[in-house]
């Protein structure tokens, strides 16, 4: 089987990719910023799972030992994002080393003859934030995988970090692709363009008191009193982690996603929605979650088509109410444990 190299994989998404791969026997090197994260997963996966120390990966040659060292590698999914720090420079500390990391892999996987695949970790967002950030550009847009959020540097540097990193988004894909056309590497590239990733972490250990940006939206609900404020979230579309890993699969062994940019929703989700779950699956949260108004579900904003996406990869997702179940009750364990 083949030897496939996973950036950031210690993230959510990440070690979800890696126990898909390791569990249909592919050899799996990950980077990690620091040896005590590459440690951590050997003792998580505790399977033919290597780990490589990249500390920046932005850095010039940043991932050339890498492929020094295990040079079967066939396969690379790019799921990390570099850290950076929510200053005021939002170009320097947040846009670049996004773009600049995935610049530096391409290099890397190009100047690397085994690799025949290269599979970009993206967002739904690089496809259907234009109504957010360009209300006229965009104002009926049916969203599909040849959509492309409209952005400018203007924007992606003055309305704050959540912006800066969703524009970050767009440029690094976009520059993934004007790589592709413009040098011609013997690999084929694949983008993964998932919506709000909801699904329990790959290891009961990984819950945290603080959970990482889609999760904690749902772990928001536990903190509370059903007398607060219903949490509020913008009405939007999700797929779970679990899903979002076989698509990474599908992308890295099917000829079929071959140049291909697969759209990853599962339908829509809202605030009321999420409490309408909670408080019908765990009788033990009705004190906790607030009621709202259960017959009152937002409409649709943002309608989409992923029709091309279902016909190239066929696979059946998690529904809302599943991911939301398996999502919260991993986290109630966790905290009784």
């Amino acid at each position: 089987m083949s030897t496939v190299f996973i950036s950031g994989a210690n993230g959510y998404i990440a070690q979800h990719i890696v126990k898909t791969f390791l569990s249909r026997g592919h050899r799996v090197v990950g980077s990690v910023r620091s040896a005590a994260k590459g440690q951590h997963l050997k003792k998580l996966f505790q399977s033919d799972f290597e780990y490589a120390v990249v500390p920046d990966i932005q850095s010039s040659g940043a991932f050339s030992s890498v492929f020094s060292r295990h040079p079967n590698i066939s396969v690379v999914i790019h799921s990390a994002a570099p850290s950076y720090h929510q200053g005021p420079k939002l170009q320097e500390s947040i846009i670049d080393p996004m773009v600049n990391g995935t610049n530096a892999l391409l290099e890397a996987a190009w100047d690397h003859e085994p690799v025949r695949k290269f599979v970009l970790t993206s967002s739904y967002g690089t496809m259907g934030m234009s109504r957010m950030l360009q209300p006229k550009s965009a104002p009926n847009e049916t969203i599909t995988e040849e959509s492309w959020t409209y952005t400018n540097k203007e924007s992606a540097t003055t309305k704050g970090p959540m912006v800066a990193t969703m524009c970050g988004k767009v440029f690094s894909e976009q520059a993934a692709w004007e790589f592709l056309k413009r040098d011609m590497p013997q690999f084929e590239l694949a983008s993964i363009n998932p919506a709000f990733v909801f699904g329990p972490q790959a290891f009961d250990s990984e819950v945290k008191l603080v959970m990482n940006g889609s999760v904690e939206m749902l772990h928001q609900f536990l903190k509370g009193k059903s007398s607060d404020r219903m949490p509020t979230l913008v009405p939007g579309s999700f797929y779970d982690v679990r899903d979002v890993a076989e698509a990474h699969y599908f992308a890295a062994t099917s000829n079929k996603a071959d140049s291909q940019r697969l759209l990853l929703a599962n339908g829509q989700f809202s605030s009321q929605q999420i409490a309408n779950i909670l408080r019908d699956n765990f009788p033990q949260l009705r004190d906790v979650v607030p009621e709202g108004n259960p017959q009152k579900i937002p409409k649709v904003k943002c309608p989409y088509d992923d029709s091309h996406t279902r016909a190239l990869f066929q696979h059946e997702p998690i529904g809302l109410e599943q991911s939301v179940v398996d999502t919260v009750a991993q986290i109630i364990a966790a905290k009784q444990a």
